[in-house]
């Protein structure tokens, strides 16, 4: 009976976590929304939700102390995430590799990070402000909750924080040398241009697998195969290219030469006939 009890206790204690931890994840979804652009920075509600005084209130606060926090985190969101965003970026720019770092090297195509303790590699820094390593956490921290069960609900129901003492972050020297090659090859400047510019262009590659297939690839998806020394093993395999600029728009593409190899340099086929030609490298590309 007192174990029933107990149970019955601990589900309507997490009941009411999950019923808090919804109402403030509904202002950092708001806040989200109202940003002018879906890339824009936005703080998690992990974020939010570890802020100490909310974190003590979704815990164990009475229902007019959560109230007061929630107003608070509500009032401040926009403040806080500011507060977040500069704090954050100051960490990635000590570890670029330029003598005077700024703001605009971070934007640059070839900058890159990864996370040491995940193993998350290649991060932009749009991913590397909002990755929230899980891979450090459990022994930090459960002094500050006042039970296991309440330290298990935020760690498995709302999520770890971003947090530069919970992760070890460092620049992907490696990865951004083979953005630079890729860069390069695509006839563009790797010490100015940025990862938007780049995703405007419509630079294209491809890549061999086995009976003659390719596989065309984006200019970030080439450096991902360089990466991991992987060509197309499936069977027959062809790509549809448009291009917004193309006459050719539509059609099959069948490289004239092995290995990874600019688009330009390549032969339209509509079935068995070859024609020979050179798409077009001109158009606009979805920003991903």
């Amino acid at each position: 009976m007192k174990k029933e009890s107990e149970r019955v206790h601990a589900e309507l204690q997490r009941t009411k976590w999950l019923s808090r931890m919804e109402k403030i994840a509904r202002i950092v979804d708001s806040f989200r929304s109202s940003l002018p652009h879906p890339h824009d920075f936005s703080p998690s509600t992990a974020d939010a939700c570890w802020i100490p005084e909310v974190r003590k209130a979704i815990v164990d606060g009475t229902d007019e102390e959560f109230e007061d926090q929630e107003t608070d985190v509500r009032s401040r969101i926009s403040e806080l995430s500011a507060t977040w965003l500069e704090e954050r970026r100051k960490v990635f720019l000590g570890l670029l590799p330029q003598s005077s770092p700024n703001l605009e090297h971070l934007s640059l195509a070839t900058t890159l990070f990864d996370c040491v303790d995940c193993y998350r590699s290649g991060m932009r820094i749009e991913d590397a402000l909002s990755h929230h390593c899980r891979r450090r956490h459990g022994s930090e921290h459960p002094p500050i909750f006042p039970s296991t069960m309440s330290a298990n609900f935020f760690y498995h129901d709302v999520g770890t924080p971003w947090d530069s003492g919970l992760a070890v972050y460092r620049y992907s020297e490696k990865l951004s040398a083979l953005v630079r090659e890729v860069v390069l090859e695509c006839g563009e400047d790797p010490d100015t241009i940025t990862t938007k510019e780049m995703n405007r262009k419509h630079h294209r590659f491809v890549t061999f697998g086995i009976h003659g297939s390719i596989t065309v690839l984006s200019w970030f998806q080439a450096v991902s195969s360089r990466a991991c020394a992987l060509d197309d093993t499936g069977t027959d395999l062809f790509y549809v290219i448009s291009s917004s600029t193309s006459a050719n728009t539509g059609i099959l593409y069948r490289a004239v030469s092995s290995g990874l190899t600019s688009y330009r340099n390549m032969c339209p086929t509509r079935g068995p006939k070859v024609d020979t030609g050179v798409a077009s490298g001109a158009g606009e590309q979805r920003e991903v």
